[in-house]
């Protein structure tokens, strides 16, 4: 699993109630699916064991930047929460911008920049105290994308690959040091994976559970190394445990 990072709270201590925090996931498919025993679950699983955050999910399938970037204020203005509980954003979008010039979900690599900065000016404007993860596209198998969608229907993939994909990737981790976001580089981690193409991808595109689990483990590396005061047993328990209720009376 993914690293944990030790607790702050003993037992006796005395208890100041807290507002629990929120975990905001921000994307497309790869994010949708997260909550599908996918890293979304395992990240909300990290932060329930320790009592301190809730993981929200805002992933929407077939989204591309162009897309995110008209709905990112509706998504923050309708969470029902105050803004102020928002304390980690991921941001993951770019594997549908990336396809075949003229398919319906292209956007060119500068209106792709352009989108994912404005994204993330929305969210240090309406989120000033958040901090943002900005996570790169996993690489694409072409081959196998294609005959998944040829198998169930879905066309040919509309010219996914790794050779396309780049560009995006690299916009994506220029904009994010421009804005002060931090990077999750999963691009360059997948390919770099021993047999990636079997072992990180359900069918080409998404991520399987091998997939999910290199994503959980470096989200949390990310998290514990340099976000350590939103880590997973570093923000303070919402509600003390059960033989400390008394430190409240």
């Amino acid at each position: 699993p993914g690293r944990q990072c030790a607790p702050a709270a003993r037992a006796g201590e005395a208890y100041t109630l807290q507002v629990r925090p929120v975990v905001l996931l921000l994307g497309d498919s790869i994010t949708q699916q997260a909550f599908e025993h996918g890293w979304g679950t395992a990240l909300a699983a990290a932060y329930a064991r320790e009592r301190n955050a809730d993981v929200l999910n805002r992933g929407f399938s077939g989204y591309n930047s162009r897309l995110l970037k008209r709905v990112v204020s509706t998504v923050l203005s309708q969470l029902g929460e105050p803004l102020e509980r928002v304390a980690l954003v991921t941001l993951l979008v770019g594997s549908n911008d990336a396809t075949r010039p003229g398919s319906a979900q292209h956007v060119p690599v500068g209106e792709y920049t352009d989108n994912v900065r404005a994204i993330l000016e929305v969210l240090r404007d309406r989120l000033p105290a958040a901090h943002v993860l900005v996570l790169t596209p996993p690489a694409v198998d072409e081959a196998t994308f294609r005959a998944f969608c040829e198998k169930t229907g879905r066309g040919d993939g509309d010219g996914r690959s790794n050779e396309r994909l780049a560009p995006y990737v690299d916009a994506a981790k220029a904009v994010a040091v421009q804005c002060g976001a931090h990077v999750v580089d999963l691009n360059a981690r997948s390919l770099s994976f021993p047999a990636w193409q079997q072992r990180l991808l359900s069918d080409g595109l998404h991520l399987s559970g091998g997939g999910n689990q290199l994503l959980f483990e470096l989200l949390t590396d990310a998290i514990c190394n340099h976000l350590v005061d939103v880590a997973p047993g570093r923000l303070p328990w919402h509600l003390p445990r059960w033989n400390d209720v008394r430190v409240l009376v």
